[in-house]
C-alpha cells in the first residue's frame, strides 16, 4: 500500500470513528434520558435523515433546495392522512360538518398503503419537477429561488385546504405504529426510529463512495465536462433529486409517528432553510457533517429554547454568522483541512530530513 492509500485510510478512519461513537450514544441514550429527552431525540433522529437527503443533493451535486420541506412534508401528511382514517373521517374533517372523505383517503386507510404511497408520491413530484427543471438547465440559485416558492406555495395549500388537511392546527394524535395494530412503546420506537437511521446512513454511505457518487461530484464541479465525456448530467440529477425527495419523505413519517403531529410549521420555508443550517454547521458534502450538525442544532435549540426562551432566536442568528465568517466548511470540514493540514506538515519535514541525509 504506498503512502497515499495510506493517508486516505486514515482519512476514513477518523470519520468512521466518529460516526460509531455517534451511533453508540444515540444506542446508549434511552438508558439515561427520561421521557421527555427521549422524545426530543427521536425527533433529532427523524431530522438527521432529513438531512442526509438534502447532503445528497446539495453537498454532493450542488443544488441547494430551500424548498426541500415540501416532501419531508408530502411524506408526514400522506401517512397522517392514512391513519387519521383508522376510525373512520378524520376528526378534524368531522369538526367542520362533514361526514365523508374522499375516496382516495379510504385508500390510505390501509397503513402499509400510506406508507408506500408517501414514498411513491414523494418520488413521482421529484421526477416531475427534476425533468422539468433540470431539462430546461435550472440550476444555482434559480433552482434554489424556484424551489424557494415551491416551499411557500406547499404551506400556503395545507393551511387553506382546512378540509383536506387539517388546516394551521394540523394532523394531531397521530399513533406510533407504522404496520403494528398497537401503538408501541416510546423506548422500543426509539429504537426502530435509530435503526432506520443507521440503514439510510448505510445507502448514502454506500451511494456516494460508489462510482455513481463520484460522477455526480463530477457532475457538481463541471457539468459541462461530463457532458463532453458522454455523461448525461440531467438524467444523474434527476435520480438523485427522486432519490433525495424519497428519502426526505421517509424523514417526514418517520417526523409525524415519533412526535404524533404534523402541522404547517413543518413543511414549510421555516423547516426548508433550517436544514439547510444544520448542514452548513455540520459540513455538506459529508454525511458525518449531516449527522453532527442536525445534533447541535436541535440540542442547542431546545437547551436555549428552555432556559433563554427570548433570546434564542438572537443565539441562533450570531450562530450562523459563526458558520459563514468562522467555519465555512462546517464543523467536520474545518476538521478535515485540520487533519490533512497537519498530515501535509509532517510529510513535508519528514521530506526536508530525507533531503538533509
Amino acid at each position: 500500500m504506498n503512502e497515499s492509500k495510506k493517508r486516505m485510510v486514515r482519512h476514513i478512519s477518523i470519520l468512521l470513528i466518529i460516526d460509531i461513537a455517534v451511533f453508540l450514544f444515540l444506542a446508549c441514550f434511552p438508558v439515561f434520558a427520561n421521557a421527555f429527552r427521549l422524545q426530543i431525540m427521536a425527533k433529532c433522529l427523524c431530522y438527521i435523515v432529513f438531512a442526509y437527503s438534502l447532503d445528497l443533493l446539495w453537498g454532493y451535486v450542488g443544488l441547494m433546495s430551500m424548498g426541500h420541506a415540501v416532501f419531508f412534508g408530502i411524506g408526514a401528511y400522506i401517512l397522517a392522512i392514512g391513519y387519521s382514517m383508522q376510525n373512520g373521517v378524520p376528526s378534524y374533517m368531522t369538526s367542520l360538518g362533514y361526514t365523508q372523505a374522499p375516496g382516495i383517503y379510504y385508500f390510505l386507510a390501509n397503513k402499509p398503503v400510506a406508507f408506500f404511497a408517501a414514498l411513491l408520491v414523494c418520488g413521482v413530484v421529484a421526477g416531475i419537477l427534476g425533468a422539468f427543471l433540470f431539462s430546461k438547465k435550472v440550476n444555482s440559485v434559480f433552482f434554489s429561488l424556484i424551489t424557494f416558492a415551491l416551499a411557500r406555495v406547499f404551506e400556503l395549500l395545507i393551511i387553506n385546504q382546512q378540509r383536506f388537511t387539517g388546516g394551521a392546527n394540523g394532523i394531531t394524535k397521530i399513533s406510533r405504529r407504522l404496520f403494528a395494530e398497537v401503538d408501541i412503546p416510546q423506548q422500543v420506537y426509539y429504537y426502530i426510529l435509530l435503526a432506520m437511521v443507521i440503514l439510510v446512513y448505510l445507502f448514502c454511505k454506500w451511494l456516494t463512495s460508489s462510482k455513481y457518487g463520484l460522477i455526480l461530484e463530477a457532475v457538481r464541479e463541471n457539468e459541462d465536462r461530463m457532458s463532453f465525456f458522454g455523461y448525461h448530467a440531467t438524467r444523474f440529477k434527476i435520480v438523485i433529486f427522486i432519490i433525495s425527495a424519497v428519502l426526505a419523505g421517509l424523514a417526514g413519517i418517520m417526523f409525524a409517528t415519533s412526535q404524533s403531529f404534523i402541522g404547517p410549521s413543518n413543511v414549510g420555508i421555516a423547516a426548508s432553510t433550517a436544514v439547510i443550517v444544520w448542514l452548513a454547521l455540520g459540513g455538506r458534502g459529508n454525511i458525518t457533517g449531516a449527522t453532527i450538525g442536525t445534533l447541535v442544532v436541535c440540542w442547542a435549540e431546545s437547551i436555549f429554547s428552555e432556559q433563554l426562551t427570548d433570546y434564542w432566536n438572537i443565539i441562533y442568528g450570531v450562530m450562523i454568522l459563526v458558520v459563514v465568517f468562522l467555519i465555512p466548511k462546517g464543523i467536520i470540514g474545518q476538521l478535515q483541512t485540520a487533519v490533512y493540514n497537519r498530515r501535509a506538515e509532517r510529510v513535508r519535514r519528514e521530506a526536508m530530513v530525507e533531503n538533509k541525509q
